[in-house]
């Protein structure tokens, strides 16, 4: 069956694992230890283990992307965008690269907009999206 136990490998562990990812034609898997029947199972063959008895998981991104946060921005606009009348509609937007913090450049420590500092510095970009 191709489980021959590796390094560290218990081979009634590999001989048991060996039979649910690759049981033989038309069977059911049943397995016991001394207590009796722990699960009867009818299992097709399965990707999921390593001949050496080990779970084989599916690589996790962990990495967001840029693409990916503006798919989120993008869903979360669309999912206001059904609440709101044509006009009031965000019809484009920009992520900028920076962070506005309270008391900054571009937000009062009461978290309102600097309008004129705003415009001064994001001015190219604010025109971009009208541009179109």
């Amino acid at each position: 069956m191709g489980t021959e136990p590796g390094p560290g490998v218990r081979p009634k562990r590999s001989k048991i694992v060996g039979l649910y990812t690759d049981p033989p034609p038309d069977s059911t898997v049943v397995c016991v230890d001394e207590l009796g029947p722990v699960t009867p199972r009818a299992f097709p063959p399965a990707p999921g283990w390593s001949p050496d008895g080990h779970r084989i998981k599916a690589p996790l991104e962990y990495g967001r992307g840029r693409d990916k946060v503006i798919e989120e921005i993008q869903r979360g606009v669309d999912a206001a965008n059904e609440k709101l009348a044509r006009v009031e509609q965000i019809k484009k937007f920009k992520v900028l690269p920076t962070e506005w913090e309270p008391g900054g450049e571009e937000l009062t420590p009461t978290m309102k907009l600097k309008r004129k500092p705003i415009n001064e510095k994001y001015g190219d970009e604010i025109e971009a999206l009208y541009a179109d």
